[in-house]
């Protein structure tokens, strides 16, 4: 892409440089011109391996498409314009022949023999594929993989603001490479990384039956247990006394195993190369989930511990109080994010779509950047909005920062204070946690009355 500077691929917000487009004729012909030239020495040119992707490896010429109205014109003096909504698409191979002169002959106009009416342009697209190859050396052997890729340069008109934006858009496919490697080192550390993904799915899928043998033997004794209340004490088990039979931490257990156990089978078959190594990114997806519900598994056995124990009780008591709250504050929080996108939105880089206003007033909410954004607000040449923008902001701040935080803090200490207060005082039983304080009393007495007989 011509002019296109390495900051550009750094993620700073806001961005260093402004969008990449172009704004007069001759800067897109040249644009176009840089990317035909680039790709027929692409073969050349570049430190890294690539080849065009014909059977043979031979030029292939690249496909330059324009998207346009049937008929558009337009006279600005007297502010008329005339168009045809219809729209047509036409695609030309650029064929043109190769020689030591490409780079200084090449000209779309003259290639096209007429000139592109911007009038009626609505999307140019150059299109062409390549091939890539990669070779990695480590100390556990040489890595090779191959690609094609589909590549499309888009320029984009649809607006007909007076620039025309600029994106590339890549396609990757993993194809199959023939090697031909000698000197391979041993594969030993390859075996036994393959050999600890077995291991971990073997262990993983033990776990997950054991879990789920239990959850089934809670399930049957929490049937055997509602009908015994029911036949001989004529009373329902309430719902929450059937969920006092369910371990949820064996349901996460489940989860977890299965999440290791599908990404290690991935990472097995991107391993041997049976799946493309795109599959990367669906790999670390599940084993990363699987290692955090992994690691969330572990308070499990803090909650032996009558320090810990208060803790967990408090997050598992304030969980529905804090999923209500949520969704009140989520329909608050919505309302906000539409309403900035709307009205500050063509004023305001951080609100220019809907996702980035909600990011925008989540930093908010955490502290960050608070004083940015309040100072990139326009400078008020248009007081209605200037004045809205101001209203908006000190009212979300205050509403959201001081007063929602403050509450959702609240719902743990009062969720805390609660599970604080049942442990030193009395707790109300349920009807099955009643039954068995009385089963226990009575197994009490009987064994007091029979230490008194054998005194006597």
């Amino acid at each position: 892409l011509k002019g296109w500077d390495t900051s550009r691929d750094v993620l700073i917000y806001p961005p260093p440089a402004g969008p990449y487009v172009v704004e007069t004729k001759a800067k897109f012909y040249r644009h176009v011109d840089n990317v035909v030239v680039r790709y027929s020495t692409i073969t050349t040119d570049p430190v890294g391996t690539f080849e065009y992707a014909s059977p043979d490896g031979s030029f292939e010429p690249a496909v330059f498409c324009e998207t346009i109205y049937k008929e558009g014109r337009v006279w600005p003096f007297n502010s008329t314009l005339s168009f045809d909504s219809e729209t047509i698409t036409n695609c030309t191979n650029i064929t043109y022949p190769w020689n030591s002169d490409y780079e200084e002959n090449f000209h779309l106009p003259r290639f096209l023999s007429r000139e592109i009416s911007f009038d009626e342009l609505i999307r140019a697209t150059i299109s062409f594929s390549l091939k890539a190859l990669y070779v990695t050396k480590t100390n556990q052997g040489m890595f090779s993989e191959c690609y094609k890729y589909h590549l499309s340069v888009v320029y984009d008109n649809s607006r007909h603001d007076g620039v025309i934006g600029i994106k590339m858009h890549l396609i990757p496919s993993s194809v199959h490479c023939r090697k031909n490697v000698t000197n391979v080192v041993s594969r030993a550390t390859y075996t036994l990384r393959q050999c600890l993904n077995g291991l971990t799915i073997a262990t993983c899928a033990l776990s997950a039956l054991l879990c789920a043998r239990s959850l089934y033997r809670a399930r049957e004794l929490m049937r055997k247990t509602s009908k015994f209340f029911t036949e001989h004490l004529r009373r329902q088990l309430s719902w929450k006394d059937k969920m006092d039979f369910i371990d949820f931490w064996f349901i996460v257990i489940i989860i977890d195993d299965a999440l290791l156990i599908a990404g290690s089978a991935v990472k097995i078959q991107i391993e041997e190369r049976l799946v493309p190594s795109l599959m990367y990114n669906a790999c670390s997806v599940l084993l990363g989930c699987g290692c955090l519900m992994c690691w969330c598994g572990l308070l499990r056995y803090l909650g032996y511990f009558k320090v810990y124990n208060i803790l967990i009780l408090t997050l598992k008591k304030s969980i529905p109080n804090v999923m209500r709250f949520l969704l009140c504050t989520l329909l608050i929080f919505s309302g906000y994010v539409v309403c900035g996108w709307v009205v500050i939105g063509p004023h305001h880089i951080k609100f220019r779509t809907l996702s980035t206003s909600a990011e925008c007033l989540f930093s908010i909410i955490n502290g960050d950047d608070i004083f940015a954004t309040f100072a990139m607000l326009f400078d008020g040449k248009d007081l209605v909005v200037w004045y809205f923008a101001q209203l908006y902001m000190y009212s979300f701040v205050i509403l959201f920062v001081y007063v929602v935080v403050s509450l959702f803090v609240a719902i743990f200490v009062d969720a805390y204070e609660t599970i604080r207060d049942a442990q030193t005082g009395e707790e109300e039983l349920t009807v099955m946690w009643s039954f068995i304080s009385e089963s226990a009393d009575e197994s009490a007495s009987a064994c007091r009355s029979d230490d008194d007989l054998d005194k006597l």
